[in-house]
């Protein structure tokens, strides 16, 4: 059996068609999740991210290509999170154990966003973290099929 379930498959013509379908989405980001982002270059991930984290009331979301970890905070009262990460500079899982990665993951409550997934390995990622995947499938014609996976527990 496959660790990964699809759960929801879409076309995306437009960035602008990203906040609809993140609001059909929204009963699988339930608080504390793991998203991994897997696509080519500027396929749309953190766009999405962007989106995602616009929905939920925080503002200045920016890919964090540079830093390799953005942590965004609510204005609002309950301290909610969005930790996000780009793996894209990182060449080994030294670095990545460097930047406390792993302990960020293990003991958070938040949503966690990681792009460049292909830099880590799933297996090291507790099964107790519930665990999504965002596909982004480039088309010719520029259009985007997003496709949601859940890891079976």
């Amino acid at each position: 059996m496959s660790d990964w379930q699809l759960q929801a498959a879409v076309l995306v013509r437009s960035k602008d068609e990203i906040p609809e379908i993140l609001k059909k989405w929204d009963s699988f980001f339930k608080n504390p999740v793991l998203v991994l982002l897997q696509g080519p270059m500027a396929a749309g991930k953190t766009e999405l991210v962007r989106n995602f984290a616009k929905l939920k009331g925080f503002e200045d979301v920016a890919s964090p290509s540079f830093a390799i970890h953005h942590r965004y905070r609510r204005a609002s009262r309950d301290q909610m999170e969005i930790d996000h990460f780009d793996l894209f500079r990182l060449s080994n899982e030294e670095e990545l154990e460097s930047t406390g990665f792993w302990d960020l993951i293990e003991n958070k409550q938040a949503w966690i966003f990681i792009e460049w997934p292909e830099r880590l390995s799933e297996d090291q990622i507790s099964r107790r973290i519930k665990l999504l995947k965002i596909v982004f499938k480039m088309n010719p014609d520029d259009s985007r099929r997003l496709e949601l996976y859940e890891r079976n527990r």
